[in-house]
Protein backbone atom coordinates (compact mmCIF):
# COMPACT_ATOMS: atom_id res chain seq x y z
CA UNK A 1 0.00 0.00 0.00
CA UNK A 2 2.67 2.49 0.69
CA UNK A 3 4.15 1.79 -2.53
CA UNK A 4 1.01 3.00 -4.55
CA UNK A 5 0.52 5.93 -2.13
CA UNK A 6 4.45 6.72 -2.99
CA UNK A 7 3.83 6.40 -6.93
CA UNK A 8 0.84 8.85 -6.36
CA UNK A 9 2.42 11.44 -4.39
CA UNK A 10 4.71 11.17 -6.93
CA UNK A 11 3.12 11.65 -9.35
CA UNK A 12 0.65 14.50 -7.57
CA UNK A 13 4.28 16.02 -6.95
CA UNK A 14 4.91 16.37 -10.76
CA UNK A 15 1.64 17.87 -11.72
CA UNK A 16 1.45 19.80 -8.77
CA UNK A 17 2.33 22.88 -10.54
CA UNK A 18 -0.82 22.74 -13.15
CA UNK A 19 -2.92 22.09 -10.16
CA UNK A 20 -4.91 25.77 -10.90
CA UNK A 21 -4.24 25.19 -14.70
CA UNK A 22 -7.00 24.72 -17.28
CA UNK A 23 -7.44 21.24 -19.06
CA UNK A 24 -5.50 20.28 -22.03
CA UNK A 25 -7.79 18.93 -24.33
CA UNK A 26 -7.69 17.87 -28.11
CA UNK A 27 -10.18 16.98 -30.50
CA UNK A 28 -10.64 13.42 -31.76
CA UNK A 29 -10.33 15.02 -35.32
CA UNK A 30 -6.81 15.80 -35.15
CA UNK A 31 -5.83 12.47 -35.14
CA UNK A 32 -7.27 11.90 -38.68
CA UNK A 33 -4.80 12.58 -40.48
CA UNK A 34 -2.87 9.19 -39.45
CA UNK A 35 -6.13 7.57 -41.68
CA UNK A 36 -4.68 5.32 -44.89
CA UNK A 37 -1.97 2.91 -45.69
CA UNK A 38 1.41 2.73 -46.28
CA UNK A 39 2.82 3.19 -42.70
CA UNK A 40 6.31 1.85 -41.93
CA UNK A 41 8.53 2.01 -39.19
CA UNK A 42 10.16 0.62 -36.28
CA UNK A 43 9.59 -0.33 -33.03
CA UNK A 44 12.84 0.08 -30.74
CA UNK A 45 12.91 -1.05 -27.30
CA UNK A 46 15.54 -0.89 -23.91
CA UNK A 47 16.13 -4.00 -22.82
CA UNK A 48 14.83 -5.57 -19.84
CA UNK A 49 18.34 -6.77 -18.67
CA UNK A 50 21.71 -5.34 -17.84
CA UNK A 51 23.29 -3.53 -19.54
CA UNK A 52 19.98 -2.22 -20.72
CA UNK A 53 20.83 -2.20 -24.68
CA UNK A 54 18.46 -1.58 -27.38
CA UNK A 55 16.59 -3.45 -29.58
CA UNK A 56 14.82 -2.28 -33.20
CA UNK A 57 11.90 -4.58 -35.15
CA UNK A 58 11.01 -3.27 -38.22
CA UNK A 59 6.78 -2.97 -38.74
CA UNK A 60 4.68 -1.48 -39.93
CA UNK A 61 0.82 -0.65 -39.90
CA UNK A 62 -2.12 -1.69 -40.88
CA UNK A 63 -4.96 0.44 -42.72
CA UNK A 64 -5.56 2.93 -39.97
CA UNK A 65 -8.96 3.86 -39.62
CA UNK A 66 -10.66 6.57 -37.85
CA UNK A 67 -13.51 5.91 -35.25
CA UNK A 68 -15.40 8.15 -33.07
CA UNK A 69 -12.98 9.57 -30.69
CA UNK A 70 -9.94 8.59 -32.69
CA UNK A 71 -8.26 5.98 -34.46
CA UNK A 72 -7.42 2.68 -34.69
CA UNK A 73 -4.58 0.21 -36.46
CA UNK A 74 -2.84 -2.83 -36.19
CA UNK A 75 0.61 -3.59 -36.03
CA UNK A 76 2.16 -6.25 -38.22
CA UNK A 77 5.91 -7.46 -37.03
CA UNK A 78 8.39 -7.97 -40.11
CA UNK A 79 7.55 -11.52 -41.44
CA UNK A 80 4.18 -11.82 -39.73
CA UNK A 81 0.85 -12.72 -41.87
CA UNK A 82 -1.04 -11.72 -38.84
CA UNK A 83 -1.49 -8.32 -37.00
CA UNK A 84 0.06 -8.82 -33.59
CA UNK A 85 -2.38 -6.51 -31.87
CA UNK A 86 -4.62 -3.92 -32.49
CA UNK A 87 -4.18 -0.52 -31.00
CA UNK A 88 -6.14 2.55 -30.21
CA UNK A 89 -5.74 6.32 -29.69
CA UNK A 90 -8.73 7.57 -28.28
CA UNK A 91 -9.18 10.68 -27.06
CA UNK A 92 -12.04 10.85 -23.99
CA UNK A 93 -12.77 12.99 -20.41
CA UNK A 94 -14.15 15.85 -23.10
CA UNK A 95 -10.82 15.70 -24.60
CA UNK A 96 -8.33 15.60 -21.32
CA UNK A 97 -7.38 12.03 -22.19
CA UNK A 98 -5.51 10.18 -24.78
CA UNK A 99 -5.24 6.91 -24.84
CA UNK A 100 -6.35 6.40 -21.49
CA UNK A 101 -4.13 8.97 -20.17
CA UNK A 102 -4.20 12.51 -18.79
CA UNK A 103 -2.70 15.21 -21.43
CA UNK A 104 -0.43 17.47 -20.22
CA UNK A 105 0.93 18.77 -23.52
CA UNK A 106 -0.40 20.12 -26.91
CA UNK A 107 1.40 21.59 -28.93
CA UNK A 108 1.05 22.59 -33.00
CA UNK A 109 4.57 23.33 -34.70
CA UNK A 110 4.17 23.33 -38.39
CA UNK A 111 2.17 20.53 -39.47
CA UNK A 112 3.38 18.13 -36.62
CA UNK A 113 0.92 17.84 -33.16
CA UNK A 114 3.01 17.08 -30.55
CA UNK A 115 1.21 15.74 -27.43
CA UNK A 116 2.19 14.04 -23.49
CA UNK A 117 0.62 12.27 -21.58
CA UNK A 118 1.35 11.23 -18.02
CA UNK A 119 -0.47 8.65 -15.59
CA UNK A 120 0.69 6.11 -13.15
CA UNK A 121 2.27 3.06 -13.99
CA UNK A 122 4.42 0.09 -12.92
CA UNK A 123 7.88 -0.56 -14.57
CA UNK A 124 8.87 -4.29 -13.91
CA UNK A 125 7.75 -4.29 -10.01
CA UNK A 126 8.51 -0.65 -9.72
CA UNK A 127 6.42 2.52 -9.23
CA UNK A 128 6.18 4.35 -11.66
CA UNK A 129 5.13 7.71 -13.95
CA UNK A 130 4.77 7.02 -17.82
CA UNK A 131 4.76 9.76 -20.49
CA UNK A 132 3.91 9.14 -23.57
CA UNK A 133 5.19 11.19 -26.26
CA UNK A 134 3.18 11.48 -29.63
CA UNK A 135 4.11 13.10 -32.44
CA UNK A 136 1.58 13.30 -35.57
CA UNK A 137 1.65 14.32 -38.77
CA UNK A 138 0.25 13.18 -42.34
CA UNK A 139 3.51 11.37 -43.15
CA UNK A 140 4.74 11.08 -39.23
CA UNK A 141 3.81 9.44 -36.28
CA UNK A 142 5.76 8.26 -33.06
CA UNK A 143 4.76 7.16 -30.11
CA UNK A 144 7.33 7.02 -27.00
CA UNK A 145 6.99 5.71 -23.67
CA UNK A 146 9.22 7.40 -21.21
CA UNK A 147 9.31 6.22 -17.81
CA UNK A 148 10.07 8.01 -14.29
CA UNK A 149 10.87 5.85 -11.21
CA UNK A 150 9.47 6.27 -8.13
CA UNK A 151 12.61 5.59 -6.23
CA UNK A 152 14.37 8.64 -8.05
CA UNK A 153 16.65 7.06 -10.55
CA UNK A 154 17.10 8.42 -14.15
CA UNK A 155 14.00 8.76 -16.13
CA UNK A 156 14.69 6.38 -19.52
CA UNK A 157 12.79 5.68 -23.27
CA UNK A 158 11.05 1.72 -22.80
CA UNK A 159 9.97 2.05 -26.01
CA UNK A 160 9.59 4.20 -29.19
CA UNK A 161 7.55 3.47 -32.23
CA UNK A 162 8.19 5.51 -35.41
CA UNK A 163 6.62 5.62 -38.46
CA UNK A 164 6.78 7.50 -42.01
CA UNK A 165 5.07 7.22 -44.86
Amino acid sequence: MYRILSALAFAIGLNAFAADAEPIVMEPGELNVLAGDDWVGELTYRGYEPPFDEEAIPLKLNTVEVVDDGVRFGMLFDGATETANSEALLVTNEGTHLAGAEIISHAKIGDMLIVITTEICQEEADDAVCERVYRISGNTFSMAKEVILANGEDRFIRNRYDFTR
